[in-house]
């Protein structure tokens, strides 16, 4: 298995499957451009799926997305505190999810933090700030990503460039409180991918 890669298709239950039957009506563009971007997991996903692979899921993040979106480069390692965000070129986590595309279909570019413009600007979303860079490069890599479940890491700078209207889900683990912080601070990208060997295509 080739850890170098950034993204990697999952053989598990989709999103329609693992979302609570009271939470079905959300799955269209429509509601999804609509309601908050961030969901507590218990509000969204049924039960036995809670702790799917042993991990404390927390919260997930909606993100609709059609052709006409200007996505930017950014890498998710932030905090609540804009001057406390890690660091580009040495980050002291690595950030991952699990992206569930449910409808619709996109193109995941990465890119070296070495291709990137020195300088970034902030977006903030009140739900969701993020650094954003700009370069002039080509992605270092790139994956397609249609309708499926996908292991991404969130700590390499990306962007998603739509195809058509594309609905995806993304799960991510819970790090408070500090112990849980404390155990994901000591994984590195290949100890994730590890975690999910038995799942990945």
């Amino acid at each position: 298995m080739d850890n170098n890669e950034f993204c990697y298709k999952l053989n598990i239950p989709s999103f329609q499957e693992m979302v609570r039957d009271d939470w079905k009506q959300n799955l269209n563009w429509e509601t999804m451009v609509r309601i908050p971007r961030v969901a507590k997991v218990e509000e969204v996903i049924k039960e036995e799926y809670l702790n799917f692979n042993n991990i404390n899921w927390d919260h997930i993040v909606s993100f609709p997305l059609d052709p006409e979106s200007n996505p930017q480069i950014h890498s998710d390692n932030w905090s609540l505190h804009e001057d406390d965000v890690d660091d580009l070129e040495n980050p002291t986590m690595t950030l991952f999810a699990i992206n569930f595309v449910v409808t619709g279909s996109n193109r995941m570019d990465y890119y070296l933090p070495s291709q990137l413009d020195k300088n970034y600007f902030v977006s903030s979303p009140p739900e969701y700030p993020q650094r954003n860079w700009t370069t002039t490069q080509e992605p270092y890599k790139s994956y397609e990503m249609e309708p499926g479940a996908y292991l991404l890491n969130i700590t390499v700078p990306h962007k998603a460039v739509a195809h058509s209207e594309r609905l995806l889900f993304s799960l991510r683990p819970r790090r408070i409180p500090h112990e849980n912080f404390v155990y994901w601070k000591s994984k590195s990208w290949n100890d994730i991918v590890k975690m999910f060997e038995n799942y990945i295509v």
